[in-house]
């Protein structure tokens, strides 16, 4: 991001705080609900059909977010890998979203099919512990992401392009960041996903959430004490040197449910809809479950704290911006 692109999202963010505006500012847009996996704490997955979402009417639809006020934005799935763009690429979107006006543009992705999204801001990329317990969560695909990532393109800009050079050293500014979903399954493992994530040298940090209960999925939720003891351990690691990209200042309000739900600085573009914040906002209740990280602490940043504002410039200028 151009020092001009941020100082803009700095500005815009103080004017929504200042003024007390409902603005959004970051939106995820969901390009496809197709998957190529069935992951035991997922029940979005092929949702609903969006094969023909064509890339006309998702630039359609980014535009009608920009206009909203977002400035951030997100493309997701499904797997974002099985967009169907009939003849345009992920790489166009990303293109696209730039000509929009988006001053920051990140991917979600599975990892499981080879990619080269190196235009992005940051992509995100699903590793749910050890070879063993990711496997088990999400079928047989650890081996897969690895080697899509140890593998992938990743010049930007003064980004290094370690692709076939044989070394496992360390490079600055890869823009890969793993996502782990804790939940009854992995709870133990974040010590793991920590040390990939810093050992890793495509890898630049590892992102955090809880896993939220949708219908069907509760058998896999934490208990407060849980998440407590989940909060503890991610703190030790990131004062122990480990990438974590998560604010150390909003865990607590996550695990309290201390925090404006839904966050009106966050929405989904879904099938043409928008959705304030996100999706377990169709499900009644399911908000004071919420687990997104990323939720509370936008909604924490919104509310004004001096420490929280000083926690996201230096956790997110570190690690995402």
């Amino acid at each position: 991001m151009k020092k001009t692109e941020l100082f803009r999202l700095i500005f815009q963010s103080f004017s929504i705080l200042l003024f007390k505006k409902d603005t959004p500012l970051f939106a995820t847009l969901i390009v496809t609900d197709r998957c190529n996996l069935s992951c035991r704490h997922c029940t979005l997955h092929n949702y609903h059909e969006k094969s023909k979402y064509t890339f006309e009417q998702i630039c359609e639809d980014m535009k009608k977010l920009y206009k909203m006020g977002v400035r951030i934005l997100c493309f997701s799935g499904g797997e974002i890998g099985l967009w169907n763009g009939n003849g345009h690429t992920i790489k166009e979107l990303i293109e696209a979203a730039r000509k929009t006006g988006f001053v920051y543009v990140a991917l979600a992705t599975n990892g499981t099919i080879a990619f080269d999204y190196g235009d992005a801001d940051f992509i995100l990329i699903s590793i749910d512990g050890t070879k063993k317990t990711h496997d088990a969560i999400r079928g047989e695909s650890y081996n897969k992401i690895l080697s899509n990532i140890r593998n992938v393109n990743l010049q930007k800009g003064n980004r290094l392009n370690i692709k076939n050079t044989g070394t496992r050293k360390k490079v600055p500014a890869p823009n890969i960041v793993i996502f782990m979903e804790i939940n009854q399954l992995n709870k133990k493992e974040i010590h793991s996903v920590c040390r990939l994530a810093k050992e890793e040298p495509n890898i630049k940090a590892v992102s955090f959430n809880f896993h939220t209960p949708f219908h069907g999925t509760r058998a896999l939720a934490l208990s407060k004490k849980e998440k407590v003891q989940c909060c503890r351990e991610i703190i030790k690691r990131s004062n122990q040197g480990y990438p974590v990209a998560n604010m150390k200042s909003c865990l607590r309000y996550l695990v309290s449910s201390d925090f404006k739900k839904p966050c009106r600085q966050l929405v989904v573009m879904d099938a043409g809809e928008v959705i304030l914040c996100n999706r377990c906002s169709r499900e009644e209740g399911l908000c004071d479950q919420c687990g997104y990280f990323e939720t509370a602490e936008i909604a924490m940043m919104f509310r004004g704290k001096l420490n929280i504002w000083l926690d996201a410039l230096r956790t997110y200028g570190k690690y995402l911006f």
